[in-house]
């Protein structure tokens, strides 16, 4: 995802990531065994990124059920400054998807190469946008590169956009970003 968002343009390595001069920080959520795939800490990782002054936080992760502690978070973190970008599921149904469905989230599904919804995509009425999220090519642990899909894919091509805007405008609040 942080290759997606930013990884070092011109350079003749590798991938070129969406965003130009756009500073990644890193937030662990997850547990330290390294097979585990929860984000079980997600809602303290968002409130540390908003308090250390991230402009945007992209969450590629979510769940079809909402949460009032979620939400009072996405609440927090935007009083903050800071814009939630979120991924609005892969489960191919019209359904909400959580944290990306909250109003104060851009919530983004994906498309593939011709530019059309891909099957796996939420639909829903609280999709803001879409982004390319079929075959993205992008860094992964080891060094590597790999072709990679989802609406986890889409979300940080979306965030590295609105962080291009808040470069642009740093004045913005999250919400005139959103728009």
């Amino acid at each position: 995802v942080g290759g997606i968002v930013a990884a070092i343009i011109n350079n003749a390595i590798g991938v070129a990531g969406v965003g130009k001069n756009i500073r990644v920080m890193p937030v662990k959520i997850g547990y330290d065994d390294q097979f585990s795939s929860t984000v079980g800490r997600s809602s303290d990782g968002i409130l540390y990124a908003a308090s250390m002054g991230a402009s945007i936080i992209n969450c590629s992760f979510g769940s079809g059920s909402p949460s009032f502690a979620d939400i009072s978070v996405i609440e927090e973190a935007t009083s903050l400054g800071s814009l939630i970008v979120a991924a609005a599921g892969n489960d191919g149904v019209n359904m909400a998807f959580y944290p990306a469905a909250y109003p104060q989230v851009l919530s983004v599904t994906a498309t593939d190469e011709q530019d059309k919804l891909t099957y796996f995509s939420n639909r829903h009425n609280t999709v803001d946008v879409c982004a390319p999220g079929l075959t993205i090519y992008s860094t992964v642990p080891g060094d590597q590169y790999d072709y990679l899909n989802g609406t986890s894919m889409a979300s940080p091509v979306a965030a590295a956009v609105a962080a291009m805007v808040r470069l642009r405008f740093p004045e913005y609040s999250p919400d005139e970003t959103r728009a």
